[in-house]
């Protein structure tokens, strides 16, 4: 779509949707002898727009499923390609940038693999909103944080069950950076503990606010890391308070 010419012969033929063109496009993919090729497997290439396939040569199959891929990929939906680039376009030449700078993109518009979020970049995705009233609670506030630096810490050396992606998907419903970032910081608040030690509340998250809550004076960061995977895990859906027994 941007111009370039990448090289197809290991295209993974499980990336396309349609059933039937994933067996035929494994079968030529594995085949290393045309003559080996079923008179169906034939008459579906030919079909395609590739006649002549029995008559190939065995080292032409890579380039037959080549362009086999193109066509299914990109010649097949052509039209509807050039519907979406004009829509784009017709935002003020966005399809045009695109193609000028499609390395850029290729994560926006693709499922590109995405680099693993590292400790440093996951800090500097909060704010810490401490309570500047009650000296109390903002030394609890305080000790939760130096337990949550912890956390971070054994999270970012794989001594966590979850991984920070699983963490950021828990407060935003994202588990990677937006290509342009948050619109915000996520803000870190705090909560109080019930008085009953019989019942826990576990950290807790607003993914449409950007909140994170953690427990005010958490015991240890072992603990806190304890409280964090429960939630990650027990969460059911955007926003979940849960009050469990011990």
């Amino acid at each position: 779509m941007c111009g370039q010419n990448p090289s197809l012969e290991n295209f993974i033929w499980t990336d396309i949707v349609d059933a039937e063109v994933q067996t035929r496009l494994q079968q030529l993919h594995s085949c290393t002898d045309v003559k080996l090729l079923s008179p169906s497997l034939c008459d579906w290439v030919s079909s395609s727009g590739i006649p002549g396939i029995s008559s190939a040569r065995s080292d032409e199959i890579p380039a037959i499923y080549t362009r086999l891929v193109k066509h299914y990929i990109y010649h097949r939906v052509a039209c509807m390609i050039s519907q979406f680039t004009e829509g784009l376009n017709s935002c003020g030449g966005l399809w045009d940038t695109v193609k000028s700078h499609w390395e850029v993109f290729v994560p926006v518009m693709t499922s590109a693999q995405q680099q693993p979020l590292t400790l440093e970049e996951f800090k500097h995705l909060f704010t810490i909103c401490y309570n500047h009233s009650d000296c109390q609670l903002r030394a609890s506030e305080e000790e939760t944080i130096g337990h949550w630096e912890t956390v971070l810490k054994m999270i970012s050396d794989g001594q966590a069950e979850f991984f920070f992606e699983d963490l950021l998907a828990f407060i935003t419903g994202a588990d990677h950076l937006p290509p342009l970032g948050f619109l915000r910081l996520i803000s870190l608040r705090f909560y109080s503990q019930d008085a009953d030690k019989s019942r826990v509340r576990l950290p807790h998250a607003s993914t449409c606010a950007l909140e994170l809550f953690l427990p005010r004076g958490a015991a240890s960061a072992a603990d806190l890391l304890a409280l964090l995977s429960r939630a990650v895990y027990d969460s059911l859906g955007f926003t979940r308070f849960l009050t469990e027994e011990h």
